[in-house]
């Protein structure tokens, strides 16, 4: 008996599934890019705030509290900003490999095995009434 209707059968069935994984593991590597945009965000809101306290009549104490946080918000915000294109690399690099894991770990082959089989005999005597 021929597997290939089988096979092909399956391979239908698991398309869909394939393609909504792939796209599942798509949309985790842009979420997870989109987490590292809004933390240079996040950080370049924190160094606005802390030019607008150091633009104000504050205490000689404030003010110097308020450079020390710009300066290491600052530096926080260019390490980032160095390491964000890197990371989305290895995040793109990471989602493009269980892509790929997942593709090549569907090929499908079909065994047939018998079971049992049923013979089906006439053996009516002659002469005799059915």
């Amino acid at each position: 008996m021929d597997t290939s209707y089988f096979i092909k059968h399956a391979a239908l069935e698991y398309d869909d599934k394939r393609r909504e994984e792939a796209r599942a593991i798509g949309d985790r590597a842009y979420y997870r890019k989109q987490a590292l945009n809004r933390e240079i965000e996040a950080l370049k809101t924190d160094l606005r705030q802390t030019e607008l306290t150091l633009t104000r009549k504050v205490l000689t104490t404030e003010k110097i509290s308020a450079e020390k946080r710009h300066a290491t918000v600052d530096k926080t915000l260019k390490q980032r900003q160095q390491s964000l294109f890197m990371e989305g690399l290895r995040i793109d690099s990471e989602a493009e490999a269980a892509i790929a894991e997942l593709t090549a770990s569907t090929e499908l082959t079909a065994e047939i095995t018998r079971f049992f089989a049923i013979t089906i005999e006439n053996r009516a005597k002659s002469g005799g009434a059915f």
